[in-house]
């Protein structure tokens, strides 16, 4: 799931966008679309993250397993993410 969808759905009053309500990928991009977002998803990079949040201070915590990232959501983001 992705809140950024979530978000994007609510914006634009179109739930085919909310992940949380639909499987799969929404039915079209939810941001303007750039050279650099196309090089990143043609050339992904090699990590073994598989989660980020965003904290409060607006900086991005990277995490390998689900139980690290609720501890950086629990740690990080409190005004923003709730």
């Amino acid at each position: 799931g992705s809140d950024v969808t979530v978000f994007y759905a609510r914006d634009v009053n179109d739930s085919r966008y909310d992940t949380t309500e639909h499987k799969g990928l929404p039915p079209g991009p939810i941001s303007t679309v750039s050279d650099s977002t196309l090089g990143a998803v043609a050339f992904p990079a090699k990590t073994s993250w598989l989660y980020f949040v965003t904290g409060d201070n607006g900086k991005t915590y990277f995490s390998k397993t689900f139980e690290q990232h609720q501890r950086n959501i629990d740690k990080y983001c409190h005004k923003l993410c709730s």
